[in-house]
């Protein structure tokens, strides 16, 4: 607990002098003690606070959905901010609370982007059955600091810092040459922590195989599955998959596909380069 202990250093006649000439040295002191003491219990309950505002929050996404259908209902379209043509699926719809608050939301939730927080509110299936959901910016964070480290690779050497080829045409990332430590990010459907995965074209994402093995129903009969297995992902929980490559189901196994993955290839498509596709 912090103390002002202002009269200590004063003699006995200048503690006289100051309650009977400077009553407001009192009054200001006071102040700083309790301000201090608010200081004292806002550092003990803010970051529980805070931590507990982060949590994706199956209430808060039912207020900002409530709020998306009054919205699309009253105007016709839909809240969202505009992206470019190229942006990755799950990242093509933010929702642009600017438009929902206050008439149709009370407040931006907590967790949200626009307030700090490390969730971007998202709409999927906007042509169909328009359903809001959470993107993990964190994840999208580690995925940009390892593409930017690829990239400048690939303009220093005119190679791609691989580890090793997998059997589905990818490459494991060779971290030692990027000087990075192993990058995994944590999955927000499993908690388990998942590895990164670059293409042929040097483009870096999050290799879902490990949540999907856990998460798809045994015996996964293909045709009732989606055709690109994301979706299943996005639909069935409160997330969607971060810079995922698309996936299907091959021999009951879920395999990432090179193609349809909406970033800018790091190296120029006609650069001959050698790669595994499996059959």
């Amino acid at each position: 607990m912090i103390r002002l202990r202002i009269g200590e250093l004063a003699t006995p006649h200048r503690k006289r002098s100051l309650r009977t000439k400077r009553p407001w040295l009192r009054r200001v002191a006071a102040v700083l003690l309790l301000q201090a003491v608010l200081l004292v219990q806002a550092g003990c309950l803010y970051p529980e606070e805070r931590r507990v505002g982060q949590e994706p929050s199956t209430a808060f996404l039912q207020e900002v959905q409530g709020a998306v259908d009054r919205f699309r209902q009253a105007e016709g379209v839909l809240p969202i901010q505009t992206r470019p043509a190229d942006t990755p699926r799950y990242e093509k719809y933010p929702i642009d609370f600017r438009q929902l608050v206050p008439r149709f939301l009370a407040e931006v939730p907590p967790n949200a982007f626009e307030q700090g927080g490390r969730y971007q509110y998202v709409l999927i299936d906007v042509e169909t059955a328009p359903q809001v959901r959470l993107l993990d910016l964190t994840v999208a964070a580690a995925v940009n600091e390892v593409q930017a480290a690829v990239t400048r690779y690939w303009k220093e050497r005119g190679v791609l810092p691989i580890r090793d080829v997998k059997p589905t045409g990818f490459y494991g990332i060779d971290y030692a040459a990027l000087h990075l430590q192993l990058v995994q990010v944590k999955s927000p459907y499993t908690g388990q922590y998942l590895p990164l995965l670059m293409d042929p074209w040097g483009r870096v994402g999050v290799d879902y195989a490990l949540d999907l093995v856990r998460l798809l129903p045994k015996d996964a009969d293909a045709a009732r599955l989606p055709q690109d297995l994301r979706d299943f992902l996005a639909r069935n929980h409160p997330f969607v998959p971060v810079r995922a490559f698309p996936y299907r189901l091959v021999r009951g196994e879920p395999v990432p596909l090179p193609q349809g993955f909406a970033f800018s290839p790091v190296i120029n498509p006609t650069v001959p380069h050698i790669f595994v596709l499996s059959n």
